[in-house]
């Protein structure tokens, strides 16, 4: 199945992380998770997934810990880094 209401807990805790639940009622926000969840594919949080690891990597590597928004200069180290230590093509840096 490519889209799932079934959103594990993970996920759901980094969709609150993230805030996209912020402003809602707390009544609200489990399953403004799991509507948020259920509108993207598999293979999208896979993608994120990797992303998330890979940002982690890169605070790890660089010993700083990120905030976000996130500057300009962290989003150009981060690509440096996604390039010249982890072996990433351009085009999948870019997307």
């Amino acid at each position: 199945m490519k889209y799932s209401t079934g959103a594990g807990t993970a996920r759901l805790a980094a969709i609150k992380a993230a805030g996209l639940t912020q402003g809602l009622p707390k009544k609200l926000e489990s399953q403004a998770a799991v509507l948020i969840h259920a509108g993207l594919a598999k293979g999208t949080w896979e993608k994120y997934s990797s992303g998330w690891k890979a940002l982690e990597d890169y605070q790890v590597f660089t010993a700083a810990r990120l905030s976000w928004p996130l500057h300009q200069a962290a989003v150009r180290g981060f690509a440096i880094f996604l390039i010249s230590v982890k072996g990433l093509k351009t085009s999948s840096v870019h997307t």
